[in-house]
């Protein structure tokens, strides 16, 4: 029996210690993104699929989460 309160016991700190360290807060999620990326003319030339589909993927969530407008 003292081992389940124990464990209990431990179970029940790790939860509080969890919660009291989970704040929320207001963060600007639009705050670390740059709208224009720009890239010299070798850069383009060397881009493959996955970089423009990478490309792709960063300018759709810059729209959708931030409102920029192509």
């Amino acid at each position: 029996m003292p081992k389940r309160m124990l464990a209990a016991a431990a179970l029940l700190s790790a939860a509080s210690a969890c919660s009291a360290t989970s704040a929320v807060t207001d963060t600007d999620v639009c705050g670390p993104w740059e709208p224009s990326l720009r890239f010299s003319a070798a850069a383009v030339q060397a881009m493959d699929e996955e970089d423009i589909r990478q490309l792709d993927v960063y300018y759709g969530t810059g729209e959708r989460l931030c409102g920029w407008s192509p």
